[in-house]
C-alpha cells in the first residue's frame, strides 16, 4: 500500500485553520490524513501541493488550476482559462490505488465526498468509470449536478455511486473519476463559472441506501400509452445483498389533480441476490392525462425486522391522444450528436407524438480528417437510418463551432483557403448522406456573436452559403438547402443578405422567431413573419420559410422564458394555428424535444418530454406539452387544412376552423390569452363535441339554432363537428356568466351569476374539484341562476369546476370549465418613486394593497420589515374596512443618504384576525444628470464640478468572494455619473486600505485581478438568452508602462474586443486611503457608433470594484450583478438619464 502522510507541523496548521473557521461540527468534520485500515482514498488540496492517500491525481498544467487559501482553508481552484481543446483546466482527475478499489462488481456502493467553497454561481459534477454509458462515451457515467448557492461558506456534498467499475483502462477518460466544471451530462458549469474551489475529495465504501434495486417500467418509451392500449407495469426488484430480505409494496395511482385512481398492495420475500418482477395492470386511466404511480417500498433484512427502511419510487404513466399519422410540417431539435439521447428512443418518442423531422448538429470538426470521417460517418448514418425507421426525417445542421478555429481566431471561414475547406466539407456530407437525407441547414444564428465570434460581415455568410449550395447541389440536385437562420426575426440581417443575392443560394429561408419577453406575442410574430415574406418579394423571390428553431421554456426563475407548463401548451397551439391561418412558415422545428439537466436553467426547460436520462423523473416521460401537441397533431395536423379563422389581435382572441379530411369533420381551435371570454359562433349544425386541450371529450352540445357559445381562456379547446357555416355570432339565446374565473381565498364564499334568455327550462350541474363545495344551486328562475361555492380552509392554487347546463330531457346546451384562483387575501405591489430631476438623494417607495377576496372586508397594518435602517425611519401604517376589490396606497421613505446603496426591501402586511404576508423588491438608484458643463478629467474633484445623485457600496451584502472583508474602511466606493450627447461621464471614489496591481501576467487583459473598476451599460430592451452572456464589459485601471487605460473585454455590438480602448479620457489618482477614478467615455465606445442617448427610457447598468491587497485578487464589491460571478446582462440593474 502506498501511503502519503502529512507532517506534524503541516497537520497542526490544517487543524488550527479548521478550528479557527468554526468547521469542526457534525455537518463538516475535520479533515486529516492518518493511519487507517486502508479502505478509503483521499486527496487534500494544499496551497503548494496535494496530500494524497491511496490515490493519484492529474490536474493538468499548473497554469490550468490555481492554489489558494479561502476563508482559512487551503484549496485548489478550477481554471478560468480552462476551455482548451482537451478541457484540462475543467477537471481534476483521480485514480484509486488498485489494492483499495479495483474491478468492483456492479452494484457495489461507494461514496465520494467533495469539500467545496459555496460561492456565487457555477456547478460541478463527477464523471466516472461505469458499467453504464452516456451517449457516445462508453463506460462513462455522471453523478447528479451540484449547484453553488452563494452562501460563501465551505460545504461538503456526498455522491452515492453504485455502478462504478474502478477499471480505468477501458473507459473514455482513462481514469477512475474526474471532478469537474464540465460533465458529459451537465455540460459546462452553470453560467460558465469555472473558478470553483475544492479542499478535499474522499472515496470510501458505503452501505446500501436501498437493499432492493428497483425499476418501474413499461414496454412503452416514456410510459406513454394511446387511448385504447392496456397499461401494464413491470416492477423489477433485485436483492443487492447476501442476506434474505422482506419487503412490502404499497402502490397508489394518482391523476394530475392528485386524486387516487386505484391502489394495490403486495408482500415479497427475497433470498440473497434474488431478482423478482411484479406486474400490475392499471384499469382506471380513463382520461388523457399524466398519472403518477407511487410505490412505497418498505424493506428489511428478514432477521432484523426492527430495522425497516422506507423508500418511495414514482413513475409517470401517460395516456395521450396519439396521432395515427405524422405531421409532415412539425418536427423538433434534439442534439443526439452531442449525447442528448439515443436515436432509437428519441425517434420512437417523436413518432408517438406525430413529429416527423429531427434537426441535429453535423459539425465540421467531427468530419475534418479521414480518421474522423471513418469514425463518425458510420455513427451518423446509423442514427439517420434509425430515425427514418421511426418515420422521422433528418435535418443536418452544417456549421462549425469554436473547436475548429479559423485564422482570425473565430469560428467562421472567411479566407479563400478556409472557404475551400468549408466547401469540401459540405460536398462530402452531401455525397455521404445521399439516400439518407436531403435536408441541409447552413450555419446557426450567424447574426449572433456567440456563433459568429469575430463578427464577420453579411458578405462572408453569403459566400459560405453560396459555396455550400453549389457543393451540395452538385452531389444531390434534389437536396433542400435552408439558409439565413437568424436568431429572432432579424429583418435587418435578412435584408442585408437578400440584397447580396442570398435567395439564389437556398431553397427555404430559415428563421428562429423567438420571443424573449416571457410570453409569445402572436401579433408581433405574425407581423414580423409577414415582413420577412415582403422582404423576399422585394428582392424577387419568395421562398418557403422554415422555423428551424422556435420553442417556449418552462423555467419560471428566468423571466425571459417564464412560461408555466400550461402556458407552454397554449403557446405551442396558438403559434401553430396562427401560423397555418396566415400561411407563414411551411415547417416548424420545435426547440427542443427533451428537457435537459437543470430545472432552474432556462435553456434546459424547453422540452415536450423529460430528459433522456433523469434519476428523479421518467426518461422521456411526457410533459403537459406532449399531450397538447399529440392532440393537436391528431386533430389539426397531417390531414387538416384551414377553412376560416377569427383573429382579434387587440383582445388576443383567436378561433381557427380546420377541416380534417380523415375525420371528415371540422375542428375549431379556440384560445384567448389575456383573459377568459365567451365566444359565440354560428356553425349551422345540430351538435358538436367539446374537447379539452388533451383531447378529452367534455360533452356533446346540442343547439336549436346552430349557434354555440364557448368559454375560452388561455388553455386551448376544440369543438368538433360537421359545420355548415362559420360566423361570429352574438349569444342572444345562450347561457352567460358574470365571470369565467374568480380570485378568492381559503375559507371564502364565491358566487357565480348565470343568465339565460331562451325559453327552455334549464338545470345546472356543477362538478367542482376537491376543496370546493356547492352550497347553493337552485337552477334557472326567470332567466337567472346563482351558484354559490364554499372554499375549504387551508387550500391554495387553482381549482376547476365543470359546469354543464341541460334541459329537462338531459340534452346538453352548454358546457364549460370555470376556475377559482385561490390566493393570498391581498395583492401587494411595490414600486420605486423615481426623482424627476435625478438630483435628490431622498427616495420613496409606493406600496399598493388590494383586497382580492370575494366575501371579506380587510383591515390590518403594513410596515417595512427589512432592512433595519429603512424600517427605522418609517412607522407602521394601518388600513380599515378595505372593501372587496378595492386597494389602498402607502408611501414609505428610504433614509436620506448622500450615497445610496441598493436595497432589498421587505414590506409586510399583518391582517386583523391572522395572516402575515411579505413581499420583496430589489431597488437600485443609478441615475446620470445632464452635463451642462463637461467635467475636467484630472483626478481632482472640484466642488460643483459633478452634479447629480451618488450611488455606492459599503455593506457586507455588496461583497462577493471576499469573506475576510473588514468593513467600509477595507473597501467601499461611491460614484456619480453625468452624460451629454457625446459622452458618459463617471466618477468613482474608492476607499481601499491597500492599493495594489500585483497581477500575473502584468497585462491589460488581467487588470481585473488587481484594484480596478469594471462596468457595463446595455440598451437592449429584450434579452435573447443565447447572447445574454455577451455584455459590453470594460475595465478601468492603472498599469505601469500603459498608463490610465480602459480595456474592452467584450462587446455585444461587435466593437473590437481584447484590446485597449484608445478614444477615452481617463485619470486615476491614488490618495491616502482612497483612489479617484474619472472617466469620459464616448457612447460609441460603450455601445455602438450612432447611439443616441434618451431620457425617455431606462438602460441596464452594473459596476464592480475589484480588490487586491497585494497578495492577489480577493473578490469584489458590486452595485448590481451580471459581471463578476457570471456574465449575464439580465442581472444588471437600471440606469436613468435626466436632463
Amino acid at each position: 500500500m502506498r501511503k502519503r502522510f502529512i507532517g506534524g507541523a503541516r497537520l497542526f496548521k490544517i487543524i488550527c485553520g479548521i478550528v479557527a473557521a468554526g468547521f469542526i461540527s457534525a455537518a463538516l468534520p475535520p479533515i486529516c490524513l492518518a493511519e487507517s485500515t486502508g479502505d478509503y482514498a483521499m486527496a487534500v488540496f494544499g496551497k503548494d501541493a496535494t496530500e494524497l492517500y491511496n490515490m493519484t491525481e492529474r490536474v493538468g498544467p499548473e497554469s490550468m488550476a490555481a492554489r489558494d487559501v479561502i476563508d482559512g482553508k487551503e484549496c485548489i481552484v478550477g481554471s478560468e482559462v480552462g476551455n482548451t481543446p482537451d478541457k484540462r483546466g475543467l477537471f481534476f482527475q483521480f485514480t484509486v490505488d488498485r489494492n483499495v478499489m479495483h474491478n468492483l462488481p456492479n452494484g457495489t456502493p461507494i461514496e465520494v465526498t467533495v469539500e467545496y467553497y459555496d460561492g456565487v454561481g457555477g456547478s460541478f459534477v463527477i464523471d466516472y468509470d461505469s458499467y453504464n454509458s452516456t451517449g457516445d462515451y462508453p463506460n462513462l457515467n455522471s453523478t447528479e449536478t451540484v449547484y453553488r448557492t452563494g452562501t460563501n461558506r465551505w460545504k461538503t456534498h456526498t455522491f452515492y455511486i453504485d455502478d462504478h467499475r474502478m477499471s480505468k483502462e477501458n473507459n473514455t477518460i482513462k481514469t477512475d473519476f474526474r471532478l469537474g466544471m464540465y460533465g458529459v451530462k451537465m455540460g459546462m458549469s452553470l453560467g460558465g463559472v469555472l473558478d470553483i474551489a475544492f479542499a478535499s475529495v474522499k472515496v470510501e465504501y458505503a452501505d446500501f441506501k436501498q437493499i432492493l434495486k428497483s425499476e418501474i417500467k413499461t414496454d412503452k418509451i416514456g410510459n406513454i400509452f394511446d387511448a385504447d392500449e392496456n397499461v401494464r407495469i413491470k416492477h423489477s426488484l433485485k436483492n443487492k445483498s447476501e442476506k434474505n430480505v422482506t419487503a412490502t409494496l404499497d402502490y397508489k395511482l394518482y391523476d394530475s389533480n392528485e386524486y387516487i385512481k386505484e391502489e394495490h398492495f403486495e408482500k415479497a420475500e427475497f433470498s440473497a441476490k434474488q431478482e423478482k418482477t411484479t406486474e400490475l395492470e392499471l384499469n382506471n386511466m380513463n382520461k388523457f392525462d399524466i398519472y403518477r404511480l407511487e410505490c412505497i417500498l418498505t424493506e428489511w433484512y428478514s432477521d432484523n425486522p426492527n430495522d425497516k427502511r422506507i423508500h418511495t419510487y414514482t413513475a409517470a404513466i401517460t395516456r395521450a391522444m396519439l396521432p395515427q399519422s405524422g405531421n409532415p410540417d412539425f418536427g423538433t431539435c434534439q442534439q443526439i450528436a452531442n449525447g442528448r439521447g439515443e436515436a432509437e428512443d428519441v425517434g420512437a418518442s417523436m413518432k408517438s407524438a406525430g413529429l416527423t423531422i429531427l434537426r441535429d448538429d453535423v459539425v465540421w470538426e467531427r468530419f475534418d480528417t479521414e480518421a474522423e470521417k471513418a469514425k463518425n460517418l458510420p455513427i451518423l448514418k446509423n442514427r439517420i437510418t434509425t430515425l427514418k425507421n421511426n418515420g422521422v426525417d433528418y435535418l443536418a445542421l452544417l456549421w462549425n463551432n469554436s473547436k475548429k478555429p479559423m485564422s482570425d481566431g473565430g469560428n467562421v471561414p472567411s479566407t479563400s483557403d478556409e472557404l475551400n475547406e468549408w466547401e469540401e466539407y459540405c460536398r462530402t456530407m452531401a455525397r455521404e448522406l445521399k439516400g439518407y437525407t436531403g435536408y441541409f441547414e447552413i450555419w446557426n444564428e450567424y447574426n449572433l456573436s456567440l456563433f459568429n465570434t469575430t463578427s464577420q460581415p453579411p458578405e462572408t455568410y453569403v459566400e459560405l452559403l453560396k459555396r455550400a449550395y453549389g457543393a451540395i447541389k452538385a452531389e444531390n440536385p434534389n437536396a433542400v438547402i435552408i439558409g439565413a437562420t437568424p436568431s429572432e426575426i432579424d429583418l435587418t440581417f435578412l435584408e442585408n443578405i437578400f440584397k447580396l443575392g442570398a435567395l439564389d443560394y437556398m431553397d427555404a429561408v430559415g428563421i428562429h422567431p423567438y420571443d424573449w419577453s416571457g410570453q409569445f406575442r402572436e401579433s408581433r410574430y405574425v407581423n414580423k413573419m409577414k415582413s420577412a415574406q415582403e422582404l423576399m418579394d422585394k428582392y424577387g423571390r419568395r421562398l418557403p420559410i422554415w422555423n428551424t428553431e422556435l420553442g417556449f421554456g418552462t423555467c419560471l426563475s428566468d423571466s425571459r422564458y417564464g412560461h408555466t407548463r400550461v402556458e407552454q401548451c397554449a403557446a405551442i397551439v396558438r403559434a401553430w394555428i396562427l401560423n397555418k391561418a396566415n400561411g407563414l412558415a411551411d415547417k416548424w422545428i420545435y426547440y427542443m424535444y427533451t428537457d435537459m439537466d437543470n430545472p432552474t436553467d432556462g435553456e434546459s426547460c424547453f422540452g415536450m418530454v423529460n430528459r433522456w436520462s433523469n434519476e428523479k423523473l421518467t426518461d422521456y416521460g411526457a410533459k403537459e406539452s406532449f399531450l397538447a401537441v399529440s392532440a393537436m397533431n391528431s386533430m389539426v395536423g397531417a390531414d387538416a387544412e384551414v377553412a376560416d379563422s377569427f383573429e382579434n389581435y387587440t383582445a388576443r382572441e383567436y378561433a381557427v376552423n380546420f377541416y380534417n379530411s380523415s375525420m371528415q369533420k371540422n375542428v375549431l381551435v379556440m384560445e384567448s390569452y389575456d383573459k377568459s371570454v365567451q365566444m359565440s359562433f354560428y356553425l349551422g349544425c345540430n351538435e358538436v363535441d367539446l374537447l379539452d386541450m388533451y383531447g378529452n371529450k367534455m360533452a356533446t352540445i346540442s343547439s336549436q339554432n346552430g349557434v354555440y357559445s364557448f368559454n375560452v381562456g388561455m388553455v386551448p379547446m376544440y369543438a368538433v363537428g360537421k359545420f355548415n357555416a362559420f360566423e361570429k355570432a352574438e349569444n342572444t339565446e345562450g347561457v352567460n356568466a358574470d365571470a369565467i374565473e374568480k380570485t378568492c381565498v381559503a375559507s371564502d364564499i364565491v358566487k357565480f351569476d348565470f343568465t339565460y334568455s331562451g325559453d327552455e327550462a334549464l338545470m345546472i350541474d356543477a362538478e367542482p374539484e376537491d376543496g370546493i363545495e356547492v352550497i347553493q344551486n337552485n337552477g334557472f328562475k326567470n332567466g337567472a341562476a346563482e351558484l354559490v361555492l364554499s372554499v375549504a380552509p387551508g387550500i391554495s392554487g387553482k381549482r376547476k369546476m365543470k359546469i354543464t347546463v341541460k334541459n329537462s330531457d338531459g340534452v346538453i346546451r352548454y358546457c364549460a370549465e370555470y376556475g377559482l384562483n385561490i390566493s393570498d387575501p391581498i395583492e401587494m405591489t411595490i414600486t420605486n418613486e423615481e426623482d424627476e430631476n435625478g438630483g435628490n438623494n431622498h427616495h420613496k417607495v409606493r406600496v399598493s394593497i388590494k383586497n382580492v377576496t370575494q366575501s371579506k372586508r380587510l383591515g390590518g397594518e403594513v410596515f417595512v420589515s427589512a432592512p433595519e435602517d429603512v424600517a427605522a425611519v418609517n412607522t407602521n401604517r394601518r388600513f380599515y374596512d378595505l372593501d372587496i376589490g378595492k386597494e389602498c396606497v402607502f408611501v414609505f421613505n428610504l433614509p436620506m443618504r448622500v450615497v445610496q446603496n441598493t436595497v432589498d426591501l421587505n414590506v409586510t402586511v399583518k391582517l386583523n384576525g391572522g395572516g402575515e404576508y411579505t413581499s420583496t423588491k430589489y431597488l437600485d438608484f443609478a441615475t446620470a444628470a445632464y452635463a451642462d458643463k463637461k467635467p475636467k478629467i484630472d483626478g481632482v474633484v472640484e466642488i460643483g464640478e459633478w452634479r447629480g445623485s451618488w450611488i455606492g457600496c459599503y455593506e457586507k451584502k455588496d461583497v462577493k468572494e471576499n469573506p475576510l472583508w473588514k468593513g467600509p474602511e477595507d473597501q467601499s466606493f461611491s460614484a456619480t455619473m453625468m452624460w451629454d450627447e457625446e459622452n458618459f461621464y463617471f466618477l468613482a471614489m474608492v476607499t481601499d486600505d491597500v492599493y495594489s496591481m500585483n497581477i500575473t501576467p502584468y497585462t491589460p487583459d488581467r487588470m481585473w485581478q488587481g484594484d480596478n473598476i469594471q462596468f457595463s451599460i446595455d440598451d437592449r430592451l429584450e434579452i435573447n438568452p443565447v447572447d445574454a452572456g455577451v455584455i459590453n464589459e470594460l475595465s478601468i485601471g492603472k498599469l505601469n508602462g500603459f498608463g490610465d487605460i480602459c480595456y474592452r473585454h467584450s462587446s455585444y455590438y461587435g466593437l473590437p474586443v481584447a484590446q485597449i480602448v484608445e478614444n477615452m479620457d481617463i485619470c486615476i489618482k491614488r490618495y491616502e486611503g482612497y483612489t479617484v477614478y474619472e472617466i469620459a467615455a464616448p457612447w460609441s465606445e460603450i455601445l455602438q457608433p450612432g447611439f443616441v442617448p434618451s431620457t425617455d427610457r431606462t438602460y441596464r447598468f452594473s459596476v464592480m470594484i475589484n480588490e487586491n491587497d497585494g497578495t492577489g485578487r480577493k473578490g469584489w464589491m458590486e452595485y448590481n450583478s451580471g459581471i463578476g460571478a457570471s456574465k449575464q446582462v439580465d442581472l444588471f440593474g437600471t440606469l436613468k438619464l435626466y436632463k
